[in-house]
């Protein structure tokens, strides 16, 4: 149920009070594999805590991770999807801030072709360049 609602597993973890390790042992229990399960941490430029994946900014950047590595949405998340990508349209772009969260801003020249603002202590890997990229 919470993996088909795109759910991570950190945010599966404080919905029904387990830890992340609690979490893939009872999926791996259920026969549900590992490698299903998308851990989506390592894409974004600060770790996200689950406080700050449940605004509709959070919901769009993950729905477009989600498209980026192969993952097909729901119905509704593909409707939800499309909203977040015309906030780009209009000019804005996605920014997270650690202990404030995810916000849209003015889209400037220097954040070229991107979903978000890659604004984390390291530059970018080849990978985090492509599942961000429009």
């Amino acid at each position: 149920m919470y993996l088909d609602m795109g759910m991570e597993v950190q945010e599966i973890a404080d919905e029904v009070g387990m830890t992340q390790q609690g979490v893939h042992k009872r999926l791996g229990e259920m026969g549900i594999l590992r490698e299903k399960i998308l851990d989506l941490q390592e894409y974004y430029p600060h770790p996200v805590p689950s406080e700050h994946s449940g605004s509709r900014v959070a919901e769009g950047a993950r729905f477009h991770l989600y498209k980026k590595l192969g993952k097909e949405l729901t119905e509704g998340q593909e409707k939800r999807y499309t909203v977040w990508r015309r906030w780009h349209e209009r000019g804005r772009i996605a920014i997270y801030l650690p202990g404030t969260g995810w916000q849209w801003i003015p889209r400037e020249p220097e954040h070229g072709g991107f979903a978000i603002v890659w604004n984390g202590d390291e530059p970018m890997t080849q990978e985090q360049r492509k599942v961000w990229s429009l």
